[in-house]
């Protein structure tokens, strides 16, 4: 349950441990970011939901609520906030593992992984109450809900599919066959066109035209932390499970591995934030025209000067561009941008890390500023 864990923190705003408890009234720096404590609504009208992206948890708009979606458990787990030991904590068995979950005014959607489905229920004071189901493509895994509450896509990783469901009436509209393992949604400014991460593969799916019948469906190429990687291996990448998109709508964060990078013990990847300009769809990092491996001061002191065959492999990028001594991360399981720093939170499931990096940077994962 890291990625709940990280929702705890990420959906709540903190910037450290000293900060009130989940739920307390944000400070005017953090009122615009995502996960801020909502203000109250008008008669009749919902707050906004903190996210319209799917997570493992979600906060209800009212800020009164949090959704968990416990695969192991195969329930949807509600808990009241302001989160307490002594908090009530409720559980509604589903058909199987759930994998996301968005709150939405008063309803609550989830993916549910095998049999394939998108679940939406009501929330009241008795619980929730289902009020309909749409079968998809097994292993429906990511889930995203366009601005106007309109429609909602969902990806199924092991049968490659990105499916549109009518909100109101809980329809497939259409499904689409994409690239391996797609799993992040990140929909462009005016809900026509959504972008796809992928698991297994350094591009990006496009879909155009998501709101017709007929979407358009494109690759779009994202180098793979091109400061560090030759160019013939930029696009090799993996466990891109978390895309982010900036409050302006004009940058997409992608965290992931970056298979083609050189660094200390670069054979399992090197962790890395992609981010590409929506304006043109082209990468912030410009990789230089030359690359070059050097030994630098560390390898004579640690390995001695002759050093080792094994120690061939620990090598430091000197130029053009610095290189990691520790990771940043190791799997971004999921990330959200914290608007009053212009930061970007990331868990971090294979550390057991909540890391906090510059969302201004060339290349945020090189250096983070809090883990």
């Amino acid at each position: 349950m890291r990625s709940a864990a990280f929702g705890l923190a990420a959906q709540q705003g903190c910037s450290g441990a000293d900060e009130d408890a989940l739920g307390s009234a944000p400070s005017a720096s953090d009122a615009a970011l995502p996960g801020a404590v909502p203000a109250p609504a008008a008669p009749g009208e919902h707050p906004e939901p903190a996210s319209r992206i799917g997570s493992a948890i979600a906060r209800s708009p009212a800020g009164d609520r949090l959704y968990v979606a416990h695969e192991d458990l195969g329930v949807l787990r509600t808990v009241a906030l302001p989160l307490t030991k002594d908090s009530e904590i409720s559980e509604l068995k589903l058909p199987g593992a759930p994998a996301a979950v968005v709150a939405v005014g008063d309803r609550v959607f989830v993916t549910v992984r095998s049999p394939g489905l998108l679940m939406a229920f009501r929330a009241d004071t008795a619980g929730l109450s289902e009020t309909g189901r749409v079968s998809l493509p097994d292993d429906a895994w990511g889930l995203g809900l366009t601005s106007d509450d309109k429609t909602a896509l969902v990806t199924s990783a092991w049968t490659h599919k990105v499916s549109a469901i009518d909100i109101a009436t809980m329809t497939q509209s259409w499904s689409l066959d994409v690239g391996r393992e797609p799993r992040g949604i990140a929909f462009k400014p005016g809900d026509k066109s959504a972008y796809v991460t992928h698991l297994v593969s350094g591009g990006l799916t496009r879909i155009d035209d998501i709101d017709t019948a007929s979407p358009r469906v494109s690759v779009v190429a994202l180098p793979a932390a091109p400061l560090r990687t030759p160019k013939a291996r930029a696009e090799l990448a993996k466990l891109a499970y978390a895309p982010v998109l900036s409050p302006e709508g004009d940058r997409l964060f992608v965290p992931r591995q970056a298979l083609g990078a050189d660094g200390i013990i670069p054979w399992n990847g090197m962790a890395t934030v992609d981010t590409m300009l929506l304006a043109d769809e082209s990468p912030l990092a410009v990789p230089s025209k030359d690359m070059n491996i050097r030994w630098t001061g560390d390898f004579p002191r640690v390995f001695g000067e002759n050093g080792s065959v094994f120690a061939m492999h620990e090598q430091w990028l000197t130029a053009p561009a610095p290189t990691q001594r520790r990771a940043a991360f190791l799997v971004a399981r999921a990330a959200i941008y914290r608007k009053s720093t212009r930061t970007l939170l990331i868990a971090d499931e294979g550390g057991d890390d909540l890391v906090e990096l510059d969302a201004q940077s060339v290349d945020p994962s090189l250096k983070p500023l809090n883990r």
